[in-house]
């Protein structure tokens, strides 16, 4: 389940496709989800194609113990997850990427609030959306921002959105926050790359 600061309920009159993990079997939205594809015999965790898909829960317990043996069951054949490695470890540094890259286009399509007290407000009335925010604030701002998700230091939660400085960011709920949710969700799950600036470089390009 996403991180209350990452939440978003959809809307009662659309239909959520529910998807079943290959690991634990539970059942959910998609959104709680990361998906899996062939490009031949090889894993993928952002497919191209449009073959057979299959899914595994957004959290470091399903993702420890994702293998050949429970992927090959889930796609009837041999594969390899060569092109993925350490599951753990390539989804820590694609969660990150993917969380700057949402932040930057929340800001050029005008749809984030920058700023620790706009951030803090939405939080405090108990706002569906994401909240990001710096590691390097003071203690009265941190505790105000209890339960967003830490991207890095102000330059670099900036940096991802065009700025010199941003201390927090809030994308309120919409369809960019509900992509942004399950990155924020799994990065608060699985942690930081230690090299994170390096790791979302392009991102924020």
């Amino acid at each position: 389940m996403l991180p209350a600061a990452t939440s978003i309920s959809g809307s009662s009159e659309r239909h959520e496709p529910k998807r079943t993990c290959v690991v634990c079997r539970e059942g959910g939205g998609s959104g709680q989800f990361l998906e899996l594809g062939l490009i031949g015999n090889d894993v993928v965790l952002t497919p191209v194609s449009k073959g057979r898909g299959a899914w595994v829960c957004a959290t470091r317990q399903c993702l420890e113990k994702l293998d050949n043996r429970v992927l090959a069951r889930a796609f009837k054949t041999k594969v390899s997850m060569d092109a993925i490695g350490d599951p753990v470890a390539f989804c820590r540094d694609l969660a990150s990427r993917r969380l700057v890259e949402s932040l930057g286009l929340a800001r050029r399509q005008g749809v984030v609030e920058i700023g620790v007290e706009p951030t803090a407000r939405a939080l405090s009335r108990g706002e569906e959306g994401v909240a990001v925010m710096a590691d390097d604030l003071s203690e009265r701002s941190t505790r105000q921002l209890e339960g967003a998700t830490v991207l890095g230091s102000s330059e670099f939660v900036g940096r991802a959105m065009g700025l010199k400085r941003a201390g927090a960011a809030w994308i309120p709920a919409g369809a960019m926050a509900e992509k942004a949710a399950l990155w924020a969700g799994l990065v608060r799950e699985l942690g930081l790359p230690e090299q994170n600036d390096e790791v979302v470089e392009s991102a924020v390009e």
